[in-house]
């Protein structure tokens, strides 16, 4: 039997490859469909652009945990935050056209914890390599039950980073340099080194695909350029129905905005 509420309506984006934008329409005004692709999200999708604050705290934090700036990966991109249900406030993080991660606010220990979608691990792993915090190298024996997602033993555990404790988000990467998953690490650096240990090192997190891509950079002028034609159909559909109402209900006017438009 299904559980949890039903969401009714979209829960995906459509995103411009060549522009490196998000879209509201089904084509972009710069090129048509070539290059237009959905972008699936947790519903109900109500995302909105980073801001510079945002993107600041974004980078403290993952720099807390990860070690390294991440503003090396996303300045000069368009970022995107999109609310996903929770116990707390918990933020996808979007952008060149896949879900780089996520900030999750722990409401027993009070504070942000970033992780990352492999995707977001590969971008990561890329730039920085070992000089990044929060990783596992495994023998490549492993790297394909993992991929299927079996959890990581400490038997197969090559080579960690010092500092990974117990609920730590981790990516795994396999002897050839390939990252295959993110998971939560269920215990500590001594033990994860240590083959004679038992029980699971790190939950593996399942994940359907991995859309990985190096997008160019972009603007808000590039978005409003590529959105050009909706966004004015939008308008005009504003405009009609204020009309119409108006028209019926033969009051004074008043136009609320909300903190969304």
């Amino acid at each position: 039997m299904r559980r949890g509420p039903v969401f009714l309506g979209k829960a995906y984006i459509h995103w411009c490859e060549k522009c490196n934008v998000p879209l509201i329409a089904e084509k972009c005004d710069i090129h048509e469909k070539e290059g237009i692709f959905k972008l699936d999200l947790t519903p109900p999708a109500d995302v909105r652009f980073a801001f510079e604050k945002d993107l600041e705290f974004m980078k403290r934090e993952f720099k807390r945990h990860y070690g390294v700036d991440i503003g090396e990966i996303i300045d000069e991109k368009v970022v995107l935050l999109n609310k996903t249900p929770g116990e707390d406030d918990i933020y996808e993080i979007i952008l060149d056209g896949y879900i780089f991660g996520w900030l999750r606010f722990d409401p027993l220990e009070l504070k942000w914890k970033p992780g990352l979608k492999v995707e977001g691990a590969i971008a990561l792993w890329k730039r920085f390599g070992k000089n990044m915090r929060k990783w596992v190298i495994v023998d490549e024996k492993a790297v394909e039950p993992i991929k299927k997602g079996a959890n990581v033993l400490p038997v197969g555990i090559i080579e960690a980073d010092p500092s990974i404790k117990v609920g730590d988000d981790v990516i795994i990467v396999g002897e050839s340099g390939e990252v295959i998953a993110t998971g939560i690490a269920k215990k500590d650096y001594g033990q994860l080194i240590n083959p004679k240990e038992r029980g699971t090192g790190i939950k593996t997190r399942r994940q359907r695909g991995i859309n990985y891509r190096e997008g160019k950079k972009a603007t808000i002028e590039d978005v409003i350029k590529a959105n050009k034609s909706a966004l004015e159909e939008r308008v005009r559909k504003a405009r009609e129905f204020i009309g119409k109402t108006t028209e019926k209900i033969k009051l004074p006017v008043a136009i609320a905005f909300s903190g969304g438009k």
